[in-house]
């Protein structure tokens, strides 16, 4: 069983930073009177000048067709890694990610799954020549929302199936 070096994986809260400093990029004045203009160009030129070391780097996101693993996948990008966007059910959320990321590859596989995950890291591999970094983003939790007290023994073990068995 092949197993993924996580540790080039970057901190969600960078990844959120990022992302704000993408927004910051731009020429306007900041809306807040409470942020100075000063304070701003400095934030600015901080954030623009953070190396991430991903330009190049092949990064596998898995559950990029929902909210948190698309905005993942696009930072991912915006920093110039080669990037494949997984899902498991959300196709068509994940084929609008990948043509908004310039047709990136798209992924599907069951992370529950040993044989389908391992074939999830061999397509990723022949899709980016290599798997550097895997942001395992992937989680789910079941609509019907159900006091811990009353959730049946199946429940609790599928969901943790599904968000921590599949990560590891």
């Amino acid at each position: 069983h092949r197993r993924v070096d996580l540790l080039g994986v970057e901190l969600a809260r960078l990844l959120v930073h990022r992302l704000a400093a993408a927004r910051l990029s731009g020429l306007t004045i900041p809306e807040t009177p409470s942020m100075s203009l000063i304070t701003w160009t400095r934030t600015r030129l901080a954030y623009a000048l953070v190396e991430t070391g991903l330009s190049g780097k092949g990064v596998l996101v898995t559950g990029a067709s929902g909210g948190i693993g698309a905005a993942c996948a696009r930072a991912f990008a915006e920093e110039g890694a080669r990037v494949a966007v997984h899902y498991h059910r959300g196709e068509e959320r994940a084929r609008a990610v990948a043509a908004e990321l310039g047709g990136v590859p798209v992924l599907g596989a069951d992370l529950t799954d040993d044989l389908e995950t391992d074939r999830l890291f061999e397509e990723a591999r022949a899709a980016l020549g290599r798997v550097d970094v895997c942001a395992a983003v992937a989680g789910v939790w079941p609509q019907e929302d159900v006091p811990v007290w009353e959730l049946p023994l199946e429940r609790w073990e599928a969901t943790l199936r599904q968000n921590l068995t599949s990560t590891f």
